[in-house]
């Protein structure tokens, strides 16, 4: 389990765990599933959360998981 801290430019920090066996996002108060994170085509990952699938190549998990924590926070999928 990997504790990932993000801290917006607006706001207060927000944390996640992220377990990088299974690719589960949850917040580190509560323990909510915000979503999972898995290889997708191409060397890409694959973020779905809701039904709603967000993909972006390269990059290794833990930045995978930042940014699905970002896109998750800002309801978009940008850094």
């Amino acid at each position: 389990m990997l504790r990932i801290i993000w801290t917006p430019s607006v706001g207060a920090a927000v944390t996640v765990l992220y377990n990088r066996t299974t690719g589960v996002v949850k917040t580190a108060i509560g323990l909510s599933n915000l979503g999972t994170v898995s290889r997708g085509g191409h060397g890409g990952y694959v973020w779905q959360r809701h039904n709603i699938i967000e993909t972006r190549n390269g990059g290794p998990t833990v930045e995978m998981a930042v940014w699905a924590l970002c896109a998750q926070c800002r309801n978009d999928g940008t850094v």
